[in-house]
């Protein structure tokens, strides 16, 4: 069943769908292949210099492009070295690098987007380099996390840091006239517009040292980042996470991860000989809770490391558990999912990649103490039905305007072995969603009903129930009843007050009022047929009709049978009942229904509309009841027909004929309870005359 309780509450849904496997780097232990390297000038130079691992890139430095000193000033910046418990690792260094007497100190990094550099002659001040590019990526991690080492030349260059940066953005940036060169005398460097330059991305419209203007795409948005600096030596090879800061909560196409030796955005020169190594770079996707709270108090001892819990009291709906993930990129998902019977609630969070322990899914248990059930106390006598209609009233939360409808129901009163009764409304059924369309919630189930008789022989009913379940615990309510018995006619109000499952607030009450007056009348015993598809079978039953005006009666078929399975064994599916047959004729009646009367059965699993004819002679009478099983939209299922034919029970109840206009006038409180008419204070009541029921105000 779909959320009930979303349907008067405004909810917020802490989830987001994600494909089954998140993206990861590529050869991301640098174990695969390693190739010679010919740094990016934009195919203004061919020399090569050391080597890369696949799908990454060095800042090696091709030096002068072009000339007879074209290669003059190459560079490699970084190498293969031995890895964490593994062959192969990255290490980069900062290195002095230059021609004819001018040289320059260069920043060694890793990244997998594109390197380059760039410098003029003897111009100290139009040296720039950096990266653009990175690859395409569509997911939200949350982290960072790596293997490192940290070296310094000497002590007195312990104060530059290595740099630890990545960003994730969509859409794209470029910018013109960026060189991308390096030259000997006054020759300036070669130009190209430049896609996604680092600075572009994280700096958005900042003015960078070298290039002309920069342009921005209408669907360019910076997503995520992480831009951390850290000086100090790490001598053993050392665990490093590093958490994505989001700005916005887009889908990004694009990822770069720089890796850098010196300070990496610090115009001023790198300090030579300073290096750092990098080893299984791998991006983390946390499943995990960061914060657990039950019924608005959190949960003692939380840790998100630590995944059972027993809590010392009764296990309340899914909507009393509140949390939050860890992280900042809303990716993971969580489910709640409650089992009643050994009352134990389990919290699953999962990602689309590999959380810091390599898993892809967390589960927290919480044991809380099992409900005692109170015993039901056993029928000791015949359980009364009265048929009858129903007149609901909710009040949304907010105090919006309330919403009335009507109904049918039938009210079931049984003695029980404590000396008091049971109260039943089967099939409660309201219009949640406003569309005309009812939806079934459950019976309403009343036990230890006090049962009063009065001095002139009738009977007051009143009794209670807390937070009783209804729409398979969808929704919770406290439930209270009171009301009136003249013979066979019931006046009763009940109360549903439903609950707020996280604070016990009500959310909205509904007030019921029934009403079922001499609904059995004249009983008829006899043979019943029912033919459903292929199947037909026979049994006995009961029909009773009660003439409530001239030419208008109920008919009610009690205990309505199916063979719904097959087997030749009819189950009980609920009682037939219907108002506003037409009755004609005096010594032989008529009988006709034909605008279909939606009935509900097998506690609301079977929607019905019945039309029905018939006649009445000598006592015999004959009735074809069409019953339309239709679905929610009234679409025909299956047609069910209905023969009986039966005789007239000489010792049952008498035609009652109802005379409005002198029939004796009663009247109720709004709870049900009669009141005498020579007792009416101001307020309003219900007036009672034979079949003529209305609400009225006493001034």
């Amino acid at each position: 069943m779909k959320k009930i309780y979303s349907l008067l509450l405004s909810a917020t849904i802490i989830s987001t769908s994600l494909p089954a496997a998140a993206q990861q780097f590529a050869n991301n232990d640098f174990e695969g292949s390693w190739s010679t390297c010919t740094p990016w000038t934009n195919g203004n130079g061919t020399k090569t210099i050391g080597e890369n691992p696949a799908n990454w890139c060095i800042s090696h430095v091709m030096g002068i492009t072009s000339g007879l000193t074209a290669g003059t000033g190459k560079k490699a910046m970084g190498e293969k070295t031995g890895g964490y418990n593994s062959t192969s690792a990255v290490k980069v260094y900062n290195d002095e690098t230059g021609a004819m007497g001018i040289t320059r100190v260069v920043p060694g990094y890793l990244t997998t987007g594109t390197s380059w550099s760039t410098a003029k002659g003897t111009t100290t001040s139009s040296h720039d380099g950096g990266t653009w590019g990175g690859v395409s990526f569509s997911y939200r991690p949350d982290a960072i996390h790596f293997m490192y080492k940290r070296e310094y030349a000497s002590a007195s260059a312990a104060s530059e840091p290595c740099s630890f940066v990545a960003y994730l953005w969509k859409g794209s940036a470029s910018q013109a006239n960026v060189p991308v060169t390096i030259t000997m005398g006054s020759a300036a460097p070669k130009t190209a517009t430049m896609a996604n330059r680092d600075r572009n991305i994280l700096f958005k419209n900042q003015s960078t040292t070298t290039g002309g203007a920069i342009t921005y795409s209408s669907d360019f948005a910076l997503i995520g980042r992480i831009n951390v600096t850290e000086a100090g030596t790490v001598a053993a090879w050392t665990a490093k996470t590093l958490e994505f800061e989001y700005l916005t909560n887009d889908t990004p196409t694009m990822l770069n991860v720089i890796f850098a030796a010196n300070d990496y955005f610090n115009t001023a020169a790198a300090t030579k000989g300073n290096s750092l190594y990098i080893d299984d770079v791998k991006l983390l996707y946390y499943s995990r809770l960061a914060t657990l709270s039950v019924n608005g108090t959190a949960v003692a001892g939380f840790s998100p490391e630590t995944y059972a819990y027993t809590i010392d009291s009764e296990m309340p709906a899914a909507e009393a558990f509140t949390y939050t993930t860890v992280g900042t990129s809303g990716s993971a998902n969580v489910s709640v999912s409650l089992d009643a019977e050994n009352a134990v609630a389990t919290i699953t969070v999962t990602n689309a990649g590999e959380d810091v322990d390599g898993a892809t899914s967390h589960t927290y248990t919480l044991q809380f103490n099992k409900k005692v059930e109170e015993p039901k106390p056993t029928p000791i006598g015949d359980t009364q039905k009265f048929p009858g209609s129903l007149k609901i009233t909710i009040t949304p939360n907010g105090g919006a305007d309330p919403t009335e409808l009507d109904s049918k129901g039938t009210v079931e009163i049984t003695p029980t072995s404590d000396g008091l009764y049971s109260f039943v409304l089967p099939n409660f059924s309201i219009d949640l969603q406003g569309t005309g369309e009812l939806t079934v919630l459950g019976d309403i189930v009343v036990y230890g009903v006090n049962r009063t008789q009065e001095a002139d022989g009738s009977y007051t009913y009143s009794g209670s129930v807390k937070n009783f379940s209804l729409a398979e615990g969808e929704i919770i309510a406290n439930v209270a009843i009171s009301g009136t018995q003249t013979g066979n006619d019931v006046v009763m109000n009940i109360a549903v007050d439903w609950l707020d499952g996280i604070d016990g607030a009500v959310i909205a009450p509904i007030t019921v009022v029934f009403t079922s007056k001499s609904l059995e009348g004249v009983k008829y015993d006899g043979n019943v047929n029912i033919t459903l598809g292929e199947a037909n079978f026979d049994s006995n039953g009961t029909v009773y009709i009660n003439t409530v005006s001239p030419g208008v009666c109920t008919l009610l078929l009690p205990d309505f049978s199916l063979d719904l399975d097959g087997t030749g064994e009819p189950t009980v599916i609920g009682d037939i009942f219907v108002e506003n047959v037409n009755v004609s004729g005096e010594g032989e009646k008529t009988y006709s229904l034909t605008t279909p009367t939606r009935v509900t059965l097998a506690d609301g699993e079977i929607l019905a509309d019945v039309t029905l004819e018939g006649t009445e002679s000598g006592d015999i009478l004959k009735m074809l009841i069409h019953v339309k099983w239709v679905d929610a939209d009234g679409n025909e299922i299956a047609p069910i027909e209905v023969t009986f034919n039966g005789e007239r029970d000489k010792a049952g109840i008498s035609d009652i004929v109802i005379d409005n206009t002198n029939a004796p006038v009663y009247y109720y409180n709004l709870q049900g309870i009669r009141v005498s008419e020579n007792n009416l204070t101001p307020g309003t009541y219900i007036r009672c005359q034979g079949t003529d029921v209305k609400k009225i105000y006493i001034r």
